[in-house]
């Protein structure tokens, strides 16, 4: 087993930094003369991180006075301050409608990726009526958005029409049934793609903690182990604390084993993850299965009922390292390699201790086959219009199939050159590529592996 060491955590007073920002403001201004009313107002908040005080003073309190604002003829709004009560951070914003008819202003905002975790984003809605004023505090929460403070965020405003409303008719339905009687001075919007022809107010990026006061640290969360290859963040309350050691060891005989099969090395540490369900895992991430890979990252569920195989996510790492191949090639090899390193790669569908092959073959016999062509065409693998029971069986027995007769440098190859991509264009570039790099088109070697699984072993 390879030597590892969990990070000790230490109680370090919070301090919080006397803040600076500079401002670079852009007005943009149409030529055209029937895009003179339009005005956008572009800011970019400099991040400039100050030390604080010798004293180490901390702030229960940030007073942003007025850093992000905008305006055009109809409305105006400021950001003009935050707080923090508990472990939720509070924009407080003012708006004004300057214009005789009722207005949306919609406040967008963005995480960057870091991490395991993608970019997380929601609006707020504000409707204001003609000629109306007021002030809202915006709920924030740093574990949603995982802030940190060397994180980067965007945040843009945008103003609407009141026929904008049009577009959201069960704004105030939604509404009722989240807060009761209890209705806010704002609304969540998830139909950001709806918001295109409005006027953009500011545009801008910011530091979260030059914002906000409450933020995210993994460690609190997470124990957090290293070793020779890796990073392993482990939540608190998964059972894959106890037997870390072997998981570790595990993993890195899985990274050195597809590393040298695909003749592939990570330059990055890979980045292990463990929750203790999916619901854990899905409120940090949004992902709803039991594990994902990106970039040099995997992220797992681990408890005494479910864990994954050691190789299948680790496969997926080091296949985006070569290329983006269709879903076929890509969960098939991924599937074909649990199997390959002696796990039960088709258990979770219902197969029990069943080899591929076998699963296959009953597939055959049962005439429940997915067509090649529609097969070859998936973009993905695991949603319920995909069939996963059948689309990992046929698509791993293949590609074992396709590896075993023609070697790893062929199926190398269609990692590297094949696109995976729903457009017509680049499917029929993907079949011809396939047929120049093993020599034989997608239709006969379908065939020829049809009859192969349908003969019983010897």
């Amino acid at each position: 087993m390879k030597k590892y060491n969990k990070k000790t955590n230490s109680n370090v007073a919070q301090t919080v930094c006397i803040l600076g920002f500079l401002f670079l403001v852009f007005l943009h201004a149409d030529n055209h003369a029937s895009q003179t009313h339009k005005q956008v107002y572009e800011h970019e908040l400099v991040c400039e991180h100050k030390l604080a005080c010798e004293q180490k003073q901390v702030y229960e309190q940030k007073q942003v006075c007025e850093i992000v604002s905008g305006s055009n003829a109809r409305i105006e709004f400021a950001l003009i301050g935050s707080s923090a009560e508990h472990n939720m951070n509070y924009l407080d914003i003012k708006v004004n409608n300057k214009s005789d008819e009722p207005r949306i202003l919609v406040l967008n905002l963005q995480n960057r990726p870091g991490l395991w975790y993608g970019g997380y984003g929601t609006q707020f809605c504000l409707v204001l009526m003609e000629n109306e004023k007021k002030q809202v505090s915006l709920p924030v929460s740093h574990d949603f958005f995982k802030l940190k403070r060397g994180g980067r965020m965007n945040l843009s405003v945008y103003e609407a029409e009141s026929a904008f409303m049009t577009r959201f008719p069960n704004l105030e339905r939604s509404r009722q049934l989240f807060y009761g009687d209890y209705f806010p001075d704002w609304s969540f919007c998830y139909t950001f793609c709806d918001l295109e022809h409005i006027d953009v107010l500011f545009s801008g990026h910011f530091c979260p903690g030059d914002i906000f006061t409450v933020l995210w640290k993994p460690e609190t969360t997470f124990n957090i182990y290293t070793s020779d290859q890796m990073d392993v963040y482990v939540h608190k309350e998964s059972v894959a604390n106890k037997v870390i050691g072997q998981i570790i060891a595990r993993r890195e005989s899985a990274l050195d084993t597809l590393s040298v099969l695909l003749d592939v090395s990570m330059q990055d540490r890979l980045r292990l993850v463990f929750y203790p369900d999916c619901p854990t895992k899905t409120f940090d991430t949004g992902h709803t299965g039991m594990g994902f890979a990106f970039r040099n990252n995997v992220v797992e569920i681990y408890n005494e009922q479910e864990q994954l195989a050691d190789y299948h996510e680790i496969a997926h790492v080091l296949i985006r390292l070569i290329g983006n191949p269709p879903a076929m090639f890509n969960e098939g090899f991924a599937t074909y390699a649990d199997e390959m390193m002696g796990a039960a790669a088709i258990s979770s569908f219902g197969y029990g201790s069943m080899l591929i092959d076998e699963a296959a073959r009953t597939l055959v016999e049962e005439d429940r086959l997915i067509p090649v062509e529609e097969l070859f065409a998936y973009t993905e693998i695991g949603s319920p219009e995909s069939n996963p029971p059948v689309a990992y069986v046929q698509s791993a027995s293949f590609t074992k199939y396709l590896v075993e007769h023609f070697g790893y440098n062929a199926f190398r190859k269609i990692l590297a050159e094949l696109e995976n991509s729903q457009s017509e264009e680049v499917i029929a570039h993907n079949k011809a590529r396939f047929t120049e790099i093993i020599g034989i088109d997608l239709a006969r070697l379908y065939a020829l592996w049809k009859r192969s699984v349908a003969l019983p072993k010897q």
